[in-house]
């Protein structure tokens, strides 16, 4: 291999901070050209086996730029490598995994691009959920796609999981090689969403780089762990530990130290000039003994932070961190431009994240990080309220949160009946199977009538009923699920109703609530409005089916297979009403030059829009069909009718106020 010369940039540091973004590469005069310096980009340079990536090519002599998110991640970047080795970095990038623009931006000229792929939240509770392996896929996609246009050579060493072999239904006792794949069924039946997210995400990088003519490595390694594990990368190991108990049976519990991992991963950079290509399945060592696997638990049991402070600060006394809360308390949040980033980054169920106590809990932490070290930060109750009608359900501080499963909580008032008769002889379980029997048997009816309304021979006036119809179950089924879940709110004024609906305004149910009512009250019959409600139907059916009827014989006979295809593709039914929901609003805007405009329904349904654009729950796939649509219009506009910039920028400062 040629011998590679390093000089620093002659007119400005490797990286600097302007205006709350690092500067790009191209703002950095470089006496180096990168077809001679093997310049190399590494996404995510601020994660656990990212930042050793950087570290093994710097060490090797190659030129490096790294992308980060934000401010935080360029934060967490300098406490991860060394003063002297951020130095030798060509740049540091800003660039997002949704924004192939940034992308391209950042593999300019480069020869090769590492795509760690770390997308797991690194300050939060959630872990990895089924809508981060959605986005993870969606990241893989542009990755490749901006390294096909914009690197100097098209090469891509991409990180994906041994997690994306070993998941399957039959046949467990295997051998593992580069040839095997989980289950997509398998994963998502059992909740598995990383290795649903590592497998989803590789598959569309192999499809993706023969469309765009990359070459393509995939380094496929066990749980990463280092000399600091599992104390500094406890949050890392929780998903990948999903189903631990299987694969410690099955021998498939497979660890590898993270140093290596990132040699190897350059080793096989190097090696693509001699035909280095495929997958490469990454380990150091299998657990195989009872102790090992003990051990390695008890080491990532989630303790009361307070305890281990404790035991490292002896001395540290409670009117001290008394006064540390009060100052944690006091502090100005808003004016701390930190703050923002830290909490956009947080990934929690959408009915938690407009909670009083968690927005706290959140604040809290991230004073112990910026500001105050030393600052107790205990362990947030998974309980919701203290109300609760049941004495024996009390909440648990030193109980850990349970990764991967929803959370209830009482916002409101959930009294069912009068007396304490009526609420102490209840059966848990008899009460959430008659909840769920009445949203099947609305779910099962909304589905036959939209059926019916969307049927073309149907009479007119039959057609119309049935549309209205759909709809108006759709929003009593949303009504209900909300009632059940957020009860009603404590006190009926204005403020106690602005709390209710700050916790219920992000979530699902109450998205198609609005969205059945602004359709249902219209005079326009636009049929193509009921394909989200035929999916979210179709969904809640089939669950309920599978869960209460999968020994029956004319299920098993006649509805599993059909059952079992829309629980493994309720992400393919998610982008197809994503893409309806996006359309409508577009016929909207088309029918305000006809007879049967509506301003005040138009200007509402955006509104709704952009509210799905930025709820945890829908925002992953609307901002997906959006980045589509920009990268399509805004070409045009640009060639075309470059006066429309001016209007166009500020409807986007709007959307994305």
């Amino acid at each position: 291999m040629e011998e590679m010369l390093l000089s620093k940039p002659s007119l400005v540091p490797a990286f600097c901070w302007e205006e709350g973004k690092p500067c790009i590469g191209k703002k950095i005069i470089s006496s180096l050209k990168a077809g001679e310096n093997k310049l190399v980009c590494v996404t995510d340079g601020n994660s656990f086996l990212g930042s050793h990536i950087v570290k093994e090519l710097l060490s090797r002599g190659h030129l490096v730029r790294v992308t980060v998110h934000n401010q935080v991640d360029f934060e967490d970047l300098k406490g991860l490598i060394k003063e002297e080795d951020m130095n030798k970095l060509e740049s540091v990038v800003v660039a997002k995994m949704k924004d192939l623009d940034s992308l391209c931006d950042a593999f300019s000229g480069c020869h090769a691009v590492f795509h760690t792929s770390s997308f797991i939240d690194p300050h939060g509770i959630s872990g990895y959920s089924e809508q981060m392996a959605f986005l993870e896929t969606e990241g893989a996609r542009n990755v490749i796609e901006a390294c096909g246009r914009a690197a100097y050579r098209r090469r891509c060493i991409f990180t994906s999981s041994l997690l994306a072999s070993i998941w399957t239904s039959s046949n467990l006792d295997r051998v593992i090689d580069e040839s095997c794949w989980s289950s997509e069924e398998f994963c998502r039946e059992n909740k598995l969403w990383l290795a649903l997210g590592k497998m989803r995400a590789e598959k569309i990088a192999w499809r993706k780089s023969k469309e765009m003519k990359v070459k393509l490595v995939t380094v496929c390694p066990g749980l990463l762990i280092d000399s600091s594990f599992p104390h500094d990368h406890k949050e890392t190991s929780f998903p990948y530990l999903k189903g631990g108990s299987i694969m410690l049976r099955q021998g498939l519990l497979a660890l590898a130290d993270v140093g290596k991992v990132a040699e190897a991963h350059v080793r096989v950079y190097e090696a693509m000039d001699n035909g280095a290509y495929g997958r490469y399945l990454c380990f150091e060592r299998v657990v195989q003994r009872l102790d090992e696997a003990i051990q390695l638990e008890n080491e990532l049991k989630i303790q009361d932070t307070s305890s281990k402070r404790s035991a490292t600060m002896g001395q540290e006394t409670e009117d001290s961190q008394k006064l540390r809360r009060i100052a944690a308390a006091a502090y100005d949040y808003d004016n701390d431009p930190r703050w923002a980033d830290y909490w956009s980054n947080i990934l929690i169920p959408p009915h938690l994240s407009s909670r009083s106590d968690v927005l706290d809990h959140y604040k809290r932490k991230f004073y112990q990080r910026y500001i105050d070290p030393d600052l107790v930060v205990e362990v947030m109750s998974t309980n919701g309220s203290s109300q609760s009608t049941n004495p024996s359900a009390s909440s648990s501080s030193s109980s850990p949160p349970s990764y991967g499963q929803p959370q209830t909580h009482n916002i409101g008032s959930t009294a069912r009946a009068s007396g304490p008769s009526a609420t102490a002889g209840q059966n848990p379980t008899s009460v959430h199977w008659y909840r769920q029997t009445i949203q099947f048997s609305v779910n099962a009816w909304v589905f036959v009538v939209a059926v019916l309304a969307i049927i073309p021979l149907a009479p007119k006036n039959l057609s119309s009923r049935a549309y209205r119809l759909s709809l108006m179950g759709t929003a009593c089924s949303s009504l209900y699920s909300l009632y059940t879940l957020y009860g009603r709110p404590r006190a009926w004024n204005l403020q106690g109703i602005q709390v209710y609906l700050q916790s219920i305004i992000a979530t699902k149910d109450f998205i198609y609530f609005i969205y059945c009512l602004t359709f249902v009250t219209s005079h326009l019959c636009l049929k193509v409005a009921l394909i989200p409600v035929l999916c979210r139907s179709l969904e809640h059916v089939a669950k309920f089916l599978r869960r209460n009827f999968s020994r029956s014989t004319l299920y098993r006979t006649y509805l599993e297979d059909p059952c079992v295809w829309v629980e493994s593709n309720t992400t393919t039914l998610s982008i197809l009403s994503s893409h309806t929901e996006i359309g409508l609003g577009f016929l909207l805007i088309v029918s305000l030059f006809s007879w049967q405009r509506n301003i005040i329904q138009t200007f509402m349904y955006w509104q709704l829009l952009k509210l799905m654009y930025h709820a945890p729950v829908t925002a992953g796939y609307h901002q997906s069909v959006w980045a589509k649509i920009g990268r399509t219009i805004n070409p045009l506009v640009h060639r075309y009718c470059p006066f429309l910039n001016t209007p166009l920028s500020a409807v986007q400062r709007w959307w994305l106020r």
